[in-house]
């Protein structure tokens, strides 16, 4: 089961999922927590971040934490408040400097973790048994994350979005579960996203 958690900041998604026992938060958006103690009680959870802008980990330092799994290449944006922006949100570095301890190398048997730079250095996207794109900042219903943040890079965004077009086509049926927005499938985003017109 598949759920969403709108945060009250920035209207991020959030992903609650329980495969096997286990309890998987996808982007810990402001709400996220207050939903996992009332559907799960006090049951650990396991992170996945698909970036760490600030936004998509406000409730972190609220759960009941196993491990966190984010793609390396995206540590250096979670150690450093000028590029995930903590400090917008009445949050202090130190509350995730706390988590550098869960940190995992290992997101988990059921998913696949496809690293999709561009929006920030170690943007992913998490595909769940072939069927489900958890997409975060790179890829929304008509759109794609913005690259002008810091962190940012237009090229390598492009890059991901030959490297998913491709995907994507070939996995028609996907359901896309975006950061931000209602969730589509590859199939429509292929046909309605202008960014994948090239």
């Amino acid at each position: 089961m598949i759920e969403r958690v709108i945060s009250s900041v920035l209207d991020e998604n959030s992903y609650i999922v329980k495969i096997d026992g286990t309890v998987y938060v996808i982007d810990p958006g402001k709400g996220a927590a207050e939903f996992v103690k009332k559907r799960y009680g006090n049951e650990e959870v396991f992170v996945l971040l698909t970036h760490s802008h600030s936004d998509h980990l406000i409730d972190l330092p609220e759960l009941k934490i196993k491990a966190i799994y984010m793609h390396p290449e995206e540590r250096s944006v979670f150690e450093n408040p000028e590029l995930n922006f903590v400090n917008y949100f009445g949050m202090e570095q130190s509350q995730l400097s706390k988590l550098k301890e869960f940190l995992t190398d290992n997101p988990g048997e059921h998913w696949k973790v496809i690293h999709t730079p561009g929006h920030t250095p170690g943007s992913c996207c998490y595909l769940l048994c072939n069927r489900y794109l958890f997409a975060g900042d790179t890829l929304f219903e008509r759109s794609i994350g913005r690259t002008d943040l810091p962190g940012g890079d237009p090229e390598k965004m492009e890059n991901t979005l030959r490297l998913l077009k491709s995907f994507l086509e070939n996995n028609p049926e996907l359901v896309i579960f975006p950061g931000h927005g209602p969730s589509t499938t590859a199939a429509r985003n292929l046909k309605e996203n202008p960014f994948f017109n090239f």
